[in-house]
């Protein structure tokens, strides 16, 4: 199951892998701006430092929250497997939904806002779309691994089909979500 130890692990590996692809993000950025011979005096460099922080914890937060998500469904399961069936895919969906959405205003507060005012000002430099881009993907990408190994740990654990609830119902989500069937309504 889920231990301190496992916690543990898990919050070293990510630890160590921000730590070193940061610096190369950083170091990979300047190089390009120093290619394209950027005038380094209309670059915020405060911008660019929010918009990494906001990045970097916002990254380190979606893996905390789908983490807690998976814990959460684990301790309701012991309740009612059922509730616990029904509430997995909704919450995880809507967890990473308001990630992307929070990533997305702070892209066009940090990021977009500056361009357009900015009229001799310091400003955003480089393609940015790039750093939001990875952001949505490894919220997307930690709400998918949180729901394949909790219902794959729910079926492993309990002889029943309870689960399958969770994986249908995840699926028919997806595909509203990812069809954009919302839209239309």
């Amino acid at each position: 199951g889920y231990t301190c130890s496992f916690f543990s692990v898990c919050v070293a590996s990510t630890v160590t892998l921000l730590a070193v692809g940061l610096p190369i993000f950083v170091l990979s950025s300047v190089r390009q701006m120093m290619k394209q011979r950027a005038d380094l005096r209309v670059i915020s460099f405060k911008l660019h430092f929010a918009w990494m922080l906001w990045m970097v914890l916002t990254s380190l937060g979606a893996w905390i929250l789908m983490y807690g998500v998976a814990l959460s469904y684990l301790f309701l399961s012991l309740y009612s497997k059922l509730a616990a069936s029904f509430a997995l895919p909704l919450v995880a969906t809507l967890c990473e939904h308001a990630l992307v959405k929070c990533n997305g205003f702070m892209y066009r507060q940090l990021v977009c806002r500056p361009r357009k005012v900015s009229s001799g000002r310091a400003t955003m430099n480089g393609d940015q779309r790039r750093v939001l881009d990875v952001g949505i993907q490894l919220a997307h990408a930690y709400k998918e691994s949180t729901m394949l190994i909790t219902l794959l740990a729910g079926g492993a654990a309990t002889p029943d089909y309870t689960w399958s609830i969770a994986l249908l119902q995840s699926f028919v989500i997806n595909i509203i979500v990812r069809g954009r069937i919302t839209a239309w309504l």
